[in-house]
């Protein structure tokens, strides 16, 4: 799952993943407008977001860790 903010104008971003259950998930990257990649993180992102633009917030499986990552979570982005 890729979420995009355009026009993004904030100092930062925080977001939070809450899975229903346990399940294998988590903001794998992070694009940031100058088209670099930082990451991976976990189930919380805090990032400083000095540059102006389109921010990618990437959400996919942990291959670190076992377990599916199908189902339903919650999402939220500040």
């Amino acid at each position: 799952l890729v979420i995009r903010l355009k026009n993004f104008n904030h100092p930062m971003i925080k977001a939070t993943i809450k899975p229903e259950q346990a399940m294998n998930i988590r903001f794998n990257q992070i694009r940031l407008p100058d088209n670099s990649f930082d990451g991976p993180f976990g189930l919380d992102l805090n990032y400083k977001t000095p540059q102006k633009g389109e921010y990618w917030l990437v959400v996919s499986r942990n291959l670190m860790n076992s377990g599916s990552p199908v189902g339903k979570f919650f999402l939220k982005i500040e």
